[in-house]
């Protein structure tokens, strides 16, 4: 039989908490009896729900299409994938926010799992930056502390960064204490792939991600995040992957797929949003990120507790200048042979300039999906000469920065 799935929604995840039951959706019988699903003969089963599909939108269609025999991958909204990294060595941020003591076994237990499975998604070498409660940091220090690639972050006192990192620049929209103690900590040096091991909540009808209260908090307390302050946050690490993993007890799984989606719908890259409960060893976690990461990727996975919004011009990349010469038509300054494309491409990628070549991106993203007769039609010449400019402007200041830009450092 058909798995199910209750109807999201904020009155049903409060229903929920309180042990109520609830109706289950069942997707029509004749959806595994189409022949078309026969044809596909493994190839991946690609869904596009735009913003108008509702509620559909954050159903498991995973767990419920795995009938089906074929991978399911989710189609972003934003046609202009994000070049993917080309260095040899990938730097991860992980934050890892439980609430209450009910938490604690599952996260200490499943943290390490975790990072072991992002370590192992690709040959490169992965630096690994974690963020967790102050209560869990004594074990993964014991446990992790053997590997030279995996830092354990010390929490700022009573929970709050003094922004008194060099050079730290925190956006005015990031207020939550976990985003801002990573924005502080990780100044300098972009991050390829931030990855939330925390409950989702829907507020509103909107999906948010829940924190503890501060990292210090150890009582049942918790923040909701919404989309745009996690935007902001991502943006200013220069990030070009992110992923969300929902712990076993899950506060809200169907809020988590609300916020996966929504990152999904403003900002080119992929994303990866797992379900610790139906992956406990998080080897679908691993599969998918070898999937986004590795060039060429390997076989799709056939997920069933992982869901990927992945755009399939990026499993058709192939590394390389030679690949892409004289076939890109972006209009932002990240083509290979540009000073900010091989910037973006160095080991130490400075922030500033990963972040400047996300906004930039995002904003031709969404000039793109906007656009009715396509990018090159009449009547987008000021769009395309506004973000010529900016982009130039860019390159200029990536060329002036000389050996400071590679410290992280503006241009003065």
């Amino acid at each position: 039989m058909p798995a199910r799935v209750r109807p999201p929604s904020t009155a049903s995840a409060e229903l929920r908490r309180e042990g109520v039951e609830l109706p289950e959706f069942t997707p029509p019988g004749e959806v595994f009896t189409a022949q078309v699903f026969r044809a596909l003969k493994g190839e991946p089963l690609w869904l596009e729900l735009p913003a108008t599909a509702g509620a559909l939108r954050l159903v498991p269609w995973e767990r419920l299409l795995e009938p089906l025999g074929v991978p399911v991958l989710r189609m972003p909204s934003l046609t202009l994938p994000a070049r993917p990294p080309a260095t040899s060595r990938l730097k991860v941020a992980v934050v890892a926010s439980s609430i209450g003591g009910e938490d604690r076994p599952d996260f200490e237990r499943d943290i390490p799992v975790m990072i072991e499975a992002i370590r192992s998604a690709t040959p490169r070498s992965v630096l690994v930056d974690v963020f967790a409660n102050r209560a869990h940091a004594p074990l993964l220090r014991r446990v992790l502390g053997p590997a030279h690639d995996v830092e354990i972050h010390e929490p700022p006192p009573n929970g709050k960064p003094a922004r008194a990192t060099p050079g730290s620049r925190i956006p005015a929209a990031v207020e939550n204490p976990w985003l801002t103690w990573m924005l502080d900590r990780l100044v300098g040096v972009a991050v390829d792939h931030v990855h939330f091991h925390c409950h989702g909540d829907i507020v509103l009808d909107s999906g948010v991600v829940s924190f503890a209260g501060t990292p210090d908090s150890t009582d049942d307390s918790y923040r909701c995040v919404g989309s745009p302050e996690l935007l902001a946050a991502l943006t200013g690490l220069g990030a070009w992957s992110v992923g969300f993993s929902g712990p076993p007890q899950n506060l809200s799984p169907e809020g988590l797929r609300d916020v996966a989606y929504t990152v999904a719908d403003a900002r080119p890259g992929p994303v990866v949003l797992q379900e610790t409960s139906g992956d406990p060893e998080f080897d679908e976690l691993q599969a998918a990120l070898s999937v986004i990461w590795n060039r060429p990727p390997p076989p799709i996975p056939s997920c069933v507790a992982t869901a990927i919004w992945l755009d399939p011009a990026l499993l058709r990349w192939n590394e390389g200048p030679a690949s892409t010469a004289g076939t890109d038509d972006r209009v932002v300054a990240s083509r290979p042979a540009s000073a900010t494309g091989a910037a973006l491409r160095a080991e130490r990628t400075p922030t500033w300039i990963a972040a400047t070549a996300r906004v930039l991106e995002q904003a031709e993203a969404h000039w793109r999906a906007s656009a009715p007769s396509g990018p090159s039609r009449t009547g987008s010449q000021a769009t395309v000469e506004a973000l010529r400019f900016a982009a130039d402007l860019l390159e200029e200041h990536v060329k002036q920065a000389g050996p400071s830009g590679t410290e992280g450092r503006r241009p003065t």
